[in-house]
């Protein structure tokens, strides 16, 4: 079975063994499982949990449950249940190994990314200080990209009407370990899915890669901050058919930290460099302050 990695630590929802439905919140995060909603219309969830040395994964589309994949975390063998629209279960249980859809590859192509900088994700965040009788807000210009170390790779081989649950146990079980994966994983990787099942069959090259986030911050138009953060787990896959501009589109998902590692550094940058700006030129208290700075949290 798959290589674990030690996860950060996420809240997993407790749900019953039958994985009874629950009211879904659009667009908000509902214990382990966020809403999207498919190109019909579809509303779809999905919760993680592990337990009895096992994952389970439970789907839902509009609220009903319809897939429940019980797979064992050392052989990869699993259960997979269907369900009806009154989440009864099918009669036949299909057992699967998740050995027949994901395979090796055994060398990782790190020689193939070339990485580049362009910050074109931008943002803008409220901090606590005021400025000039004014809230004073951070404005950011992020880049976020692949910094030239792919490792752990596996190909990842699904056919058109293949159950979702089936595939968030072989990311689960080959990738995230005990970290959370959702069907925003899916879609994050470049997969669609349709109410509750996969639209056409697919097969990607799927790595860890080793990440960065670097973030300019501007206060009041002025350069405050130049910083960033390295991320050795972000899950990247790769097109196996060549698009129209003759690559392979490339897909990032960092389900594996379990929250939005751009907008989420972007936010911290803004927040822990206005101190800097505040003392420079809101108080006054430090005005040969070098600007920017590289390092944060800033603390005066």
């Amino acid at each position: 079975m798959a290589k674990k990695f030690t996860s950060l630590v996420l809240a997993l929802i407790m749900c019953l063994s039958l994985c009874v439905p629950t009211l879904a919140l659009n667009n908000q995060q509902n214990g382990d499982d966020l809403e999207v909603v498919d190109s019909l219309g579809n509303k779809m969830r999905s919760t993680f949990e592990i337990y009895d040395g096992a994952y389970h994964i439970c789907v839902f589309v509009n609220d009903v449950l319809t897939q429940q994949a019980i797979t064992n975390i050392e052989t990869g063998e699993g259960v997979l249940s269907l369900f009806d629209a009154s989440s009864r279960s099918s009669s036949d249980e299909i057992h699967y190994n998740l050995s027949d859809y994901v395979k090796e590859i055994p060398v990782s192509p790190t020689s193939e990314i070339i990485p580049s900088e362009t910050y074109s994700i931008t943002g803008r965040y409220r901090t606590d200080y005021t400025y000039q009788g004014s809230i004073l807000y951070g404005d950011t210009k992020t880049a976020a990209y692949e910094t030239g170390g792919r490792y752990y790779g596996r190909v990842l081989n699904f056919s058109a009407g293949d159950v979702v649950a089936l595939v968030l146990s072989a990311l689960a079980g080959y990738f995230t370990g005990d970290g959370k994966v959702t069907i925003a994983t899916l879609g994050a990787l470049g997969i669609p899915v349709v109410g509750g099942k996969i639209v056409d069959h697919f097969t990607k090259e799927v790595y860890y890669t080793n990440f960065k986030v670097a973030t300019r911050v501007y206060f009041d138009g002025i350069y405050t901050a130049n910083v960033y953060q390295m991320y050795d787990k972000v899950l990247v896959s790769i097109d196996a058919v060549v698009d129209e501009q003759g690559g392979k589109s490339t897909h990032y998902a960092d389900d594996y930290y379990g929250y939005d590692i751009v907008a989420s550094f972007s936010r911290y940058a803004a927040t822990a460099s206005s101190l800097a700006f505040y003392e420079k030129y809101g108080i006054g208290t430090n005005p040969d302050l070098k600007l920017p700075i590289t390092s944060i949290p800033y603390t005066g």
